[in-house]
């Protein structure tokens, strides 16, 4: 998504991303998602508040989603 522009050009992007992880093992899923958000930060991007951290019960597995979002310096919107 374009968040800056000028003359009809785009000038800055946001970069958003949702990552899920799921598994039956309550203590893998968290160690996975541990390990994206690190390697998200890496990059340079930031956890949102919103994310899910449910069990589910039908299927028995964890379920453990966030959302990351970056926005790219000026003129770096070559994605």
């Amino acid at each position: 998504m374009s968040v800056l522009g000028a003359s009809d050009k785009e000038l800055a992007q946001q970069l958003s991303y949702q990552i899920d992880v799921q598994s039956g093992d309550r203590m893998l899923c968290k160690q996975i998602q541990q390990a994206v958000k690190e390697h998200m930060y890496s990059l340079g991007f930031s956890q949102l508040p919103e994310g899910l951290d449910e069990f589910f019960s039908d299927t028995k597995r964890y379920v453990d989603a966030r959302r990351y979002r970056m926005i790219t310096n000026i003129y770096d919107v070559d994605y």
